[in-house]
């Protein structure tokens, strides 16, 4: 009973820091990015904010339990951030992504391969690090960095489909022995009208450890849509849930998004 605790507590630890991967990207749907890059010389903004709630977890064997020893309790979890990415060339763009508590910073570039009409592919790399306070370092405060790939599929002038993939190695060890992570989503977007875009996708991770008893995924559906107003802004809304998962906790929640595009 007494190591299923530990364990437990482990999980939170981990869960409860995001993640990063290739960051400060541009995206046409929701959490999966597009191959487009932004316009040569031309500067997106985007603020962002999201609320996640959580009571249970999956532990090693795959069982779903309660994180407390009630079942009215649950976890909230809120953050913010900001996205710049700039137009450097022609299909490529760079960008970083910065949360409000600017504990991690993550940079990253995007490249759109010169060919394709339909189906289009594109290259990803990242370096993401650590500037907060070293007092308060904690699991996730180890440089990385992260490359893979992106590709589109325009089926129809509504209908797209957008997948990447992604691997993140740290430089540094960890405060568990966190050494890799695996990234992988999918979203199909359709527009209904010429402003409001429907969106339903995918996302699937993988960490894994020194300890293998800490190997851990997760699958989230993402549930949401994308509406532009004017030429410049766009307000995005995401409802993610976790549908599978194994060493992780089982959330739900909603994020918000509001892209501006500065030429």
């Amino acid at each position: 009973m007494t190591k299923k605790k530990i364990l437990l507590g482990i999980v939170l630890l981990i869960s409860f820091n995001l993640y990063s991967q290739v960051g400060g990207l541009s995206a046409s749907k929701l959490s999966t990015m597009c191959t487009n890059t932004v316009g040569n010389k031309t500067i997106e903004f985007e603020p962002s904010f999201g609320v996640s709630l959580t009571n249970s977890v999956w532990t090693s064997d795959g069982g779903l339990q309660n994180s407390f020893s009630t079942n009215d309790s649950i976890n909230s979890e809120a953050s913010t951030g900001f996205r710049f990415s700039y137009g450097a060339f022609k299909n490529m763009e760079i960008g970083v992504k910065v949360p409000t508590n600017v504990n991690m910073i993550n940079l990253g570039m995007k490249y759109k391969l010169p060919f394709g009409d339909i189906f289009t592919t594109g290259l990803l790399a990242g370096l993401n690090t650590p500037i907060g306070n070293k007092t308060f370092k904690g699991f996730e405060n180890s440089m990385s960095y992260a490359g893979g790939f992106v590709t589109s599929l325009s089926l129809t002038d509504k209908f797209a489909i957008d997948s990447d993939f992604q691997f993140q190695k740290y430089i540094s060890s960890s405060n568990v022995n966190h050494y890799s992570d695996i990234f992988i989503g999918t979203d199909f977007g359709y527009f209904v009208t010429n402003k409001l875009q429907f969106v339903l996708g995918a996302n699937y991770s993988s960490s894994y450890f020194k300890e293998s008893i800490l190997n851990n995924y997760l699958l989230t559906l993402n549930m949401g849509f994308t509406i532009e107003h004017a030429e410049n802004f766009i307000l995005v809304v995401n409802t993610p849930y976790d549908v599978l998962g194994k060493m992780s906790p089982k959330s739900f929640g909603v994020g918000l998004a509001l892209t501006i595009m500065i030429d």
